[in-house]
């Protein structure tokens, strides 16, 4: 087990030699915070390189622990950090749009880990609190349907054993969590909430679960991101034929579920209200349509429909949890926060989401 660096700056080349293999011995270090109010489970960083032999990247991501305990308490509880290493060590050179991992590990605690990423600098990053453009969402669609495509049916894959289902585990402490959250989560954001949100909210805290297990049970289920949103999306504008035009990026929160998870996430958080009320209907249509063109048969459109809606449930729940158990250290962070639960009981109620609230 190796010893995880506390933030960026206490990386040394010492540490990146014993646990990298980059292409050659790093000589200097010269570290920078990024991503602040942007990744919300974690400290990022990037590390300019220099080598005294060898010739590796001139830089590298760096992802380590949060320095916040109340984050730290959350990602234990489900094993965030466990389920990010995992995914890399498990998936490298399976998925065509993910970094390159240079180096993955997470302690026993699942309070400590860190991952040293390839740099996509060169790729664009829009920002999310500003909203996803329709273009940008048709891209994002494309490239999700081939994902969940690719690993359809994914319970029945034995390379995801590791993996669990998104109703099993620690996952059943949503609706624990929620009901933990839930007072200082209306005190914040009740006035701002539709009556109906209010009432959806109310709902979903004896809900979650039978929520989880019925939409689990509906299948097929396939791995999703669990955390799709615009701030983990890196495009790649000047891709050729060969590349991806996008890659996906903090895998922290991945599962196996319906994909409709994954859209009814980016749609409700990722999009200002009018450009999604614009776009919803041609954006589903559009991933359904990919999702088939890879391969996927006996899978209406109309169960997608309904299984978007239900998932927008789940996207509230995690809405409220995070906007109370995730604390946000800048405007940034707050107006992010915001945008989430806004945003999200705001497509809840346009489309009758609450219609899927089980019995």
């Amino acid at each position: 087990m190796s010893t995880y660096p506390a933030n960026p700056e206490s990386i040394t080349p010492a540490w990146l030699n014993a646990h990298c293999d980059l292409g050659g011995t790093v000589a200097t270090v010269s570290s920078t915070t990024i991503g602040e109010g942007v990744g919300m489970l974690g400290t990022l960083g990037r590390l300019e390189l220099t080598y005294s032999s060898g010739n590796g990247p001139a830089s590298v991501i760096a992802k380590l622990a949060s320095q916040h305990e109340q984050v730290l308490d959350l990602v234990q509880t489900f094993g965030f950090y466990e389920r990010e290493i995992n995914f890399y060590k498990h998936t490298m050179g399976d998925i065509a749009n993910i970094p390159t991992v240079h180096f993955a590990d997470v302690d026993s605690s699942g309070r400590a880990f860190a991952l040293i990423l390839e740099d996509l600098s060169t790729c664009r990053i829009p920002d999310q609190v500003a909203g996803c453009s329709a273009e940008d969402a048709v891209v994002v669609m494309d490239a999700v349907a081939k994902l969940h495509a690719q690993h359809w049916n994914v319970d029945r894959m034995t390379k995801f054993d590791w993996l669990s289902k998104a109703n099993e585990g620690t996952y059943r402490e949503g609706e624990a969590q929620f009901n933990m959250v839930y007072e200082p989560f209306l005190a914040v954001y009740g006035e701002r909430l539709s009556a109906t949100g209010r009432e959806v909210a109310s709902s979903l805290r004896t809900k979650a679960l039978r929520l989880a297990d019925e939409s689990i049970a509906r299948g097929p289920l396939t791995l999703i991101h669990m955390d799709m949103r615009l701030d983990n999306v890196l495009f790649n504008d000047a891709a050729d034929a060969s590349a991806s035009p996008v890659y996906f990026i903090d895998w922290q929160l991945c599962t196996k579920a319906l994909g409709a998870q994954d859209v009814a996430y980016f749609l409700a958080w990722s999009m200002d209200d009018p450009v999604r009320r614009a776009n919803t209907e041609s954006l589903m249509k559009r991933y359904h349509g990919a999702l088939c063109a890879n391969g996927v048969t006996g899978y209406p459109y109309q169960q997608f429909e309904d299984d978007v809606r239900r998932s927008l449930l789940t996207v509230g729940i995690m809405a409220g949890v995070a906007s109370i158990a995730i604390p946000a250290t800048n405007q940034r962070g707050r107006d992010l926060m915001d945008a989430y639960v806004m945003r999200t009981f705001s497509t809840i109620d346009d489309m009758r989401a609450y219609e899927m609230i089980p019995n």
